[in-house]
């Protein structure tokens, strides 16, 4: 879909209005809320204990439940400035097998972030993915609704992302949902203790459609 101009600014502006809710085939992607801190701290610190993971970029949420309750706040100031729109990943409760939680919804697994926002056109995507559910399809799934939701509905017409050389698993999920190589940055990123050279991936509005790119939940 083209947007023009005028609808740009209005589909970007109505993304801050109300924090969106995204579905899948077995996800919900929606609000990460400030009671969810214990979980949010608990499943993000389950991915240091992978056996033989690449390196990765840990924030100070792994540390303990309080830090990642700052970091939520922050994730909502930050979508009130129209700077980041941040996605709690969840199973929905046919597929994870678990009650729902007080607030209603299925229990926090993960995060899909777009962040750093620029001009309205391009930002940087994030994720990260409890232990326990790596190597089901879950973050490609997740990635691919986020996409969709960023060039589909608010128009936008970049994103990028980096990941280490190392992460083999977060390289070949990017190229499953449209991402190309774009280049190397050395010593680009601090990941557990010392700089990392960074790949940076990216996907342009350009580049959808030439293959099923958005396909939810394959």
């Amino acid at each position: 879909m083209a947007f023009s101009d005028t609808q740009k600014r209005q589909a970007f502006a109505s993304a801050f209005k109300t924090f969106p809710t995204l579905e899948t085939k077995r996800l919900i992607l929606s609000e990460i809320m400030s009671e969810e801190a214990e979980e949010y701290h608990r499943q993000q610190r389950s991915a240091l204990d992978i056996p033989n993971r690449p390196p990765w970029g840990f924030g100070l949420e792994t540390e303990s439940a309080d830090q990642a309750r700052r970091f939520i706040l922050f994730a909502y100031n930050a979508w009130q400035k129209k700077q980041s729109l941040r996605f709690g990943v969840r199973l929905k409760p046919d597929f994870s097998g678990e009650s729902r939680t007080d607030a209603g919804q299925p229990s926090l697994i993960g995060m899909v972030s777009i962040f750093d926002i620029q001009n309205q056109y391009k930002a940087e995507i994030g994720y990260w993915l409890g232990a326990a559910y790596h190597g089901q399809g879950i973050m490609t799934e997740a990635v691919r609704a986020v996409d969709s939701h960023a060039f589909d509905t608010i128009g936008m017409g970049r994103l990028y992302a980096y990941t280490s050389g190392e992460n083999m698993q977060s390289l070949a999920m990017l190229q499953k949902v449209g991402f190309v190589t774009e280049g190397v940055m050395r010593q680009h990123t601090m990941r557990d203790g010392k700089w990392d050279d960074s790949v940076i991936m990216g996907i342009i509005r350009d580049d959808l459609g030439k293959d099923d790119l958005r396909t939810n939940g394959k």
